[in-house]
């Protein structure tokens, strides 16, 4: 996970903390105002302070937990684009810079900038996109003067989602 989501994920933290606190605050006015003014004065202090004790505690353990979840989902996502790009070693060398600026692209682009990205010439683009279609790993359609290029949706759930 990169650095803004990570700031990202504490202010959320941060603001969901502040939000249950100013929510406590006025459900212990609303209590010592309408439900616990029978009480003795003692009794309904220590009431309110329970109360606010053990829901900020809850909140800090449900923030804590989203936090350390969010951790392990974090590195299995690391996880997974290791195994893709371990996967993509399998393919030719020049078939290799070809789906990795696919499935940067969101696993759609043109012929045209597929090899202006790539830096390989137009020819060899047009080679290693045929064998890829012939094993089916992408689909070519026309479109004007070039083609789209498209990964599998089976590869595009593998590699972009």
């Amino acid at each position: 996970m990169n650095t803004n989501n990570k700031f990202l994920q504490m202010w959320l933290i941060i603001v969901i903390i502040v939000g249950f606190t100013f929510i406590i605050f006025f459900t212990n006015n609303y209590l010592k105002k309408n439900i616990l003014c029978d009480l003795h004065c003692n009794s309904q202090k220590s009431v309110t302070i329970a109360i606010t004790l053990s829901a900020l505690a809850g909140v800090f353990v449900g923030s804590l937990t989203y936090y350390l979840m969010s951790e392990k989902h974090e590195k299995q996502v690391d996880k997974i684009q290791e195994d893709v790009l371990s996967t993509i070693k399998f393919l030719e060398p020049n078939q290799q810079p070809i789906i990795r600026v696919l499935i940067k692209n969101n696993g759609k682009m043109t012929q045209s900038k597929l090899a202006k990205q790539t830096k390989l010439s137009r020819v060899q683009v047009s080679r290693e996109l045929k064998q890829l279609e012939e094993k089916n790993i992408i689909t070519k359609t026309p479109a004007g003067m070039t083609n789209d290029i498209e990964l599998n949706n089976n590869l595009k759930k593998i590699f972009i989602n």
